[in-house]
């Protein structure tokens, strides 16, 4: 599993954006362009060994990307509500 930025960013991205860009990938890790390239270049190649439609011609399925970089968005949707409950996050 990589490690996201915080899980309020990637429960935003996920929930806006059915395919990802390298914009989004940045967003997620803090990472450069260059390195959110190379993770869409790897889930771009499982994407189509899987046979998962590309619509998008530089960008990769979410969902998909997500559960292949092992982010569990019901786990983080789960997390982040506890946190808000204790109040240890920013309204």
């Amino acid at each position: 599993m990589k490690n996201i930025v915080n899980i309020e960013t990637a429960l935003k991205i996920y929930l806006s954006h059915t395919v990802l860009q390298v914009q989004e990938v940045m967003k997620l890790f803090g990472v450069s362009r260059t390195t959110a390239g190379h993770y869409l270049k790897q889930v771009r190649a499982e994407q189509i060994k899987e046979g998962i439609p590309i619509f998008v011609s530089n960008g990769v399925d979410c969902a998909f990307a997500y559960s292949l970089w092992g982010i569990d968005f019901k786990n983080l949707e789960k997390r982040y509500k506890t946190a808000r409950s204790l109040g240890l996050t920013e309204e």
